[in-house]
């Protein structure tokens, strides 16, 4: 009955680096392995380039002023109100729609009630604001 080799314990400790089969690899064999590793290191680098110009891309997105793919110029924005709470989301719709912000087109914000003081005195067309309480109904009716 053959013994099994590969359960064979060596006498030698295995130094680190060296071939524990005491075999030679082939220089065909050397170059695959650096083949490999130099297309490994070649995709890391691709990798970090990608998501750096990415990152770049989305975090300092350059806003071009004379887009024509703008909604609204300063002249045709609807006049826009809004509540303390809305205004961060209406000031994000008037810089997509307009390429603008609102600092940069004059809009300033009254609040809610005044708000709905102006929509009702036509003073504005549009306002972000929550439901109207019974008294801004009521004055609506008048």
């Amino acid at each position: 009955m053959e013994e099994n080799k590969f359960n064979e314990i060596p006498n030698e400790p295995i130094i680190v680096g060296e071939n524990p089969m005491n075999k030679q690899v082939s220089p065909q064999t050397k170059k695959n392995h650096l083949f490999v590793w130099i297309i490994v290191i070649l995709i890391a680098i691709a990798s970090v380039v990608g998501v750096y110009f990415l990152t770049d891309m989305i975090i300092n997105k350059k806003e071009n002023k004379d887009n024509p793919n703008v909604l609204f110029t300063k002249d045709t924005l609807p006049r826009i109100d809004a509540s303390l709470a809305t205004q961060p989301l209406v000031d994000a719709f008037v810089k997509d729609f307009t390429g603008n912000t609102t600092k940069e087109l004059g809009i300033e914000y009254t609040n809610t009630h005044p708000g709905y003081v102006k929509l009702i005195n036509n003073e504005t067309d549009l306002i972000v604001v929550t439901e109207p309480s019974d008294e801004e109904l009521a004055l609506a009716k008048e």
